[in-house]
């Protein structure tokens, strides 16, 4: 059963789901905004930059938050409904949910940093996509090419993909794998701080 878990957890449509909140909406709610010309509007009234950078960034830990939640305990209904559940130990569901939410919360710290960068959505997404995509294929192409009999694999490229770092069956099996949370919240804070720095400093021009 957490092979199965870990399995759907990584799975294609599971990641597309939460990156609807991950990457689409912080693309959308900064670049989306400049190409459409609102962002002005948002910005007039008395708030910060900083401020409404953090609003967003919070707003988008929460959903994936919510809907992280709401994934597993779908898996655990159906693990209770098909009788499998003591297959499960229950009490690492809370860190594997900790698990998703840092993980989807660093790719929304990225996502969010490119999308005060630019003015339209089409680099900021090219940057955050070409991020996500060869995180992912490093992490595939490493469980598929391991180091055997004293050759060097793929597996060497694990280490710096994002998506080495949601390791759910390690942590269904053993429980929270702080090195990786570590990992991963130094990449969201260093995100943040960059969105931070550089959002307030931007001139916005007028859209075309």
């Amino acid at each position: 059963m957490p092979g199965s878990i870990a399995v759907g957890y990584i799975h294609p449509i599971a990641i597309a789901l939460l990156s609807v909140f991950a990457i689409i909406f912080p693309l959308s709610a900064v670049a989306g905004e400049r190409q459409r010309g609102t962002l002005e509007v948002v910005l007039a009234r008395p708030i910060s930059r900083r401020s409404y950078y953090l609003t967003l960034f919070v707003s988008a830990v929460l959903f994936i938050a919510i809907l992280m939640a709401a994934s597993l305990m779908g898996t655990l209904v159906a693990a209770t409904l098909t009788n499998t559940i003591g297959e499960l130990d229950v009490a690492n569901i809370p860190a594997l949910w900790l698990n998703g939410v840092v993980f989807y919360a660093a790719i929304a710290a990225i996502s969010l940093a490119a999308s005060v960068s630019f003015d339209r959505i089409g680099p900021a997404a090219g940057i955050t996509l070409a991020i996500v995509l060869v995180s992912y294929f490093m992490q595939i192409v490493g469980s598929l090419w391991p180091s055997r009999n004293g050759e060097t694999g793929a597996d060497i490229l694990q280490p710096y993909s994002l998506f080495h770092y949601l390791d759910p069956n390690a942590i269904l099996t053993e429980g929270l794998q702080i090195g990786d949370r570590l990992v991963l919240l130094v990449v969201a804070a260093t995100a943040v701080a960059f969105a931070l720095v550089v959002f307030p400093r931007r001139d916005l021009a007028a859209p075309a």
